[in-house]
């Protein structure tokens, strides 16, 4: 069987032009233990066309760390989820459909935790058309609930088998923790997929000068390190994964815009903007950083 499995991916490879017989020989031993007939057909779907224009080693390895990656390593966190209630007006749906530049959004009854289904920008363009009242139960299309834990290749497997686009990321108690899509689960394989519709997205971490970074709030903590050097401890760690989560931790609250922020180890957070359930920019002083013996 894995014989099999090796061959049927050399011939893809060699199909489609991505290696040579010698990068495919170095890749070889790679491979075990990945389920290629799901990826195989998902590439010939991807990548019929201008396939060498594609890095080949940015691609491979993409393959390889997919395999182990898991729904909660990247799915949208409950708190960046925009949806919509099942009574929604159509100009707000318009509203926000607009301003999201989604063209899916979750709807719901009473709370996000009773998610029925998601909408569809083509499916609402009838109404639009007749300028009727809409009715979104009619409109509803179904979503699957899903583990953090579930592997991101079963999960593509279930969503091609039955055809569902979106899904919600519940936790134990039965309570949205997150949400997936289709198109999540491929930019992890082939890269970011925009269209003329997507506006570029700011970066994560900006140098605005020496010594001093404009930051997303959701940037990981370790993400930083690997920027600015270690500062973090063990238990900072242990209790947040991202910046915003850690500047909660130490203040015990949101700060306001403009708020400054000093951690332990010398870095200088202070507030740019805030919602009133997160921190969206922090500027980053880390002029005076001095190395926190804790930090193991």
């Amino acid at each position: 069987m894995e014989g099999e499995v090796k061959s049927k991916f050399s011939k893809f490879l060699e199909k489609i032009n991505f290696f040579n017989k010698k990068k495919i020989e170095q890749y070889k031993g790679k491979i075990d233990n990945i389920r290629y007939e799901r990826l195989l057909e998902l590439f010939s779907l991807y990548y019929n066309k201008d396939a060498s224009d594609v890095s080949e080693n940015y691609f491979i390895n993409n393959i390889i760390a997919f395999r182990n990656k898991r729904v909660q390593d990247i799915m949208i966190p409950r708190i960046d989820i925009i949806a919509l209630p099942i009574e929604s007006e159509m100009n707000d749906i318009i509203k926000v459909m607009s301003k999201s530049g989604f063209s899916r959004i979750p709807i719901y009854e009473d709370n996000l935790d009773n998610t029925i289904g998601f909408i569809h920008v083509k499916d609402l363009l009838p109404t639009l058309r007749k300028k009727a009242h809409i009715n979104l139960q009619s409109a509803v299309r179904s979503v699957l609930f899903i583990s953090p834990y579930m592997k991101l290749l079963d999960l593509l497997y279930e969503m091609k088998l039955k055809r569902v686009h979106m899904a919600m990321v519940v936790d134990e108690f039965g309570g949205v923790d997150g949400l997936i899509t289709f198109e999540d689960i491929l930019e992890e394989i082939v890269g970011d997929i925009r269209d003329e519709y997507d506006k570029a997205p700011d970066a994560k971490i900006q140098e605005k000068e020496t010594g001093i970074l404009e930051v997303d709030g959701r940037v990981n903590i370790h993400d930083l390190e690997e920027y600015i050097g270690k500062f973090s401890t063990a238990e900072e760690n242990e209790e947040s994964n991202t910046i915003s989560g850690l500047i909660v931790a130490l203040v015990g609250y949101i700060p306001s815009k403009n708020e400054i922020i000093i951690h332990p180890s010398g870095i200088e957070f202070k507030i740019i903007s805030v919602d009133p359930l997160k921190i969206s920019k922090v500027m980053i002083d880390y002029r005076g950083l001095k190395r926190n013996d804790n930090s193991q």
